[in-house]
């Protein structure tokens, strides 16, 4: 069964299409997301396709849409086994992915493909990397990688960018407020006038 949910964010009034299916474990996402595309639509497809041990039923005989999993608590099945981020950067990596993908249980192996992520999500991601960390990476870093790749790259661009020098030119003064150039013009005007004067030094 599908299941069209109204994102968390209920002010942004995101929609998920997402996918329950009561099927034999090892019948891979992949393999029905790939026969689903044969019959479907591309706006019909759903985002996730999660294998439930059976669809929960009202006593009524509907589907019990209350009683189904939360999709972003549901870590797609994955090759990878599930790593935690050992490092500062590689936690705001997750957070950030996380947050766009809409899954909680992101590992650092995890590929950002088996995690259905696509070039609209990448790009969204290069543009929370730099409103949030202040870094701009290349878009296949994302598309192609894993949260351990991506903060690898980008720890090892800031550690070999040069830091420069502080410069020091000539000290200058600050421009004269309107008043002081008033009070210099009259100085200049009445050289004998040592209060003007006073006032512009």
């Amino acid at each position: 069964m599908a299941r069209d949910i109204t994102g968390v964010e209920g002010e942004t009034g995101s929609r998920r299409l997402i996918a329950y299916v009561s099927a034999p474990a090892e019948l891979a996402e992949g393999e029905l997301r790939n026969f689903l595309a044969e019959a479907l639509p591309t706006y019909m497809l759903p985002e996730r396709i999660i294998h439930v041990g059976h669809i929960p039923l009202t006593r009524n005989g509907k589907v019990d849409l209350g009683a189904l999993p939360d999709p972003t608590s549901v870590r797609p099945p994955l090759p990878t086994p599930f790593e935690q981020p050992q490092t500062g950067l590689e936690a705001q990596l997750c957070q950030i992915w996380s947050g766009v993908l809409r899954i909680e249980n992101i590992g650092v192996n995890d590929q950002f493909i088996s995690l259905c992520g696509g070039s609209l999500r990448a790009m969204l991601i290069l543009g929370q990397l730099q409103t949030q960390l202040g870094v701009r990476t290349d878009f296949r870093l994302v598309l192609n990688g894993s949260i351990r790749s991506l903060a690898a790259s980008i720890s090892a661009r800031v550690e070999s960018k040069p830091c420069a020098a502080p410069t020091y030119g000539k000290l200058t003064r600050s421009p004269l407020t309107r008043v002081q150039e008033h009070l210099w013009f009259l100085s200049h005007r009445r050289p004998g006038t040592t209060s003007f004067r006073a006032a512009c030094e």
